[in-house]
């Protein structure tokens, strides 16, 4: 598509990408989000990753490519305006987190994950193994709360659905995994 520079799954792990190392940077020095604070470090980081990924996949012309920076510059601002909020409730504790995915380093994590085991009415059972987008420790309990980024959209999300009917089992999985 000529109108378009990055598909679907390709701007999904740019924005990825760009989160990942954000939040990396701001535990190291051990902050929580603030947008006036933060929001010239977001800009930067999402400016770098912009400038590698057009290096590596070179948009069809100039103003396609103005037009999507301009949305993920949105986007970034937009999330950390929603992290700063979050932040009163929890910090992030592990970011981009694999299960039986073996070999993989989880910073923070000594030894590997296993993968999710479903077990079946048959007797056998299903391994799972994929990746968490970030899991925080919330203050105010002893517990933990999963995140999966939605870069693509909420069109499949209604509050008080999380499972769809049964259609929507990645909140299910990713919390047995956990």
């Amino acid at each position: 598509d000529p109108e378009k520079w990055l598909d679907v799954l390709t701007r999904g792990d740019l924005l990825h990408r760009i989160v990942e190392d954000f939040y990396r940077r701001l535990l190291e020095e051990k902050e929580k989000p603030a947008y006036s604070k933060h929001l010239q470090l977001l800009e930067s980081i999402a400016r770098q990753k912009m400038k590698q990924q057009k290096e590596e996949q070179p948009p069809p012309y100039e103003a396609v490519y103005a037009y999507e920076y301009a949305e993920i510059m949105e986007s970034c601002r937009l999330f950390l305006r929603a992290e700063e909020e979050n932040a009163a409730f929890g910090t992030p504790v592990y970011l981009e987190l694999t299960f039986g995915l073996g070999g993989v380093e989880n910073q923070g994590i000594s030894g590997e994950i296993p993968p999710a085991r479903i077990n079946l009415p048959s007797g056998r059972h299903l391994l799972l193994r994929g990746k968490i987008d970030r899991v925080d420790r919330l203050h105010t309990e002893d517990a933990y709360q999963i995140w999966d980024y939605k870069t693509g959209g909420t069109y499949a999300f209604e509050p008080g659905s999380m499972f769809w009917g049964g259609r929507q089992l990645q909140h299910a999985l990713y919390g047995l995994a956990w």
